[in-house]
């Protein structure tokens, strides 16, 4: 019997792992089309960063970064 895992957005995954006591970084990678009101609710569920798509090398590279700083 195999069991499956509940579909979660972003919101509910981040506000899962906090509630489990993870404190690693929290990043989230969003279309240019996201509306406001949810970038809002992701940070105020914790997210730590927010990045919009496409990444490119200088954005990678600021997260390499604040990902060292913090380990």
């Amino acid at each position: 019997m195999s069991s499956t895992m509940p579909i979660m957005d972003g919101i509910e995954a981040t506000k899962k792992l906090q509630s489990m006591g993870i404190t690693m970084m929290i990043v989230r990678i969003t279309t240019p089309d996201n509306n406001e009101k949810y970038h809002k609710e992701f940070m105020e569920a914790g997210r730590d960063e927010c990045y919009e798509k496409p990444l490119t090398k200088d954005i990678l590279q600021i997260l390499v970064e604040k990902i060292s700083n913090k380990v």
